[in-house]
């Protein structure tokens, strides 16, 4: 099996979360917008889940102090997953602290 960094992994996907919403952004037609929110709601929850089974515990094993990042972290994903649980097709794309959902650095 080939090494691979999973730093770089979990940050190349919210580098392609802050582009779909980005790209989500510009849709006018409300059964494609509808269908991309779809497809990056299912992202995003199986990018969460795993970060919080799979990579947090072991950051927490291994890293001195990762606990305030890491609720940190896990509170935001709930953030997100309230914001996603709350959006129609016919409102506005969510905000957080007046941006949209997946535009802070992370």
């Amino acid at each position: 099996m080939a090494d691979f960094d999973i730093d770089v992994l979990v940050l190349g996907e919210h580098e392609v979360f802050r582009r779909s919403f980005t790209q989500i952004e510009a849709l006018e037609d409300r059964a494609q917008l509808a269908k991309r929110w779809q497809e990056l709601a299912d992202g995003l929850e199986v990018h969460a889940s795993a970060e919080e089974t799979i990579f947090y515990p072991e950051l927490l094993q291994g890293v001195d102090h990762a606990q305030d990042d890491t609720e940190h972290a896990v509170h935001d994903h709930n953030e997100i997953r309230d914001a996603v649980r709350g959006w129609t097709p016919t409102r506005s794309a969510p905000t957080r602290g007046g941006r949209r959902s997946g535009t802070r650095a992370r």
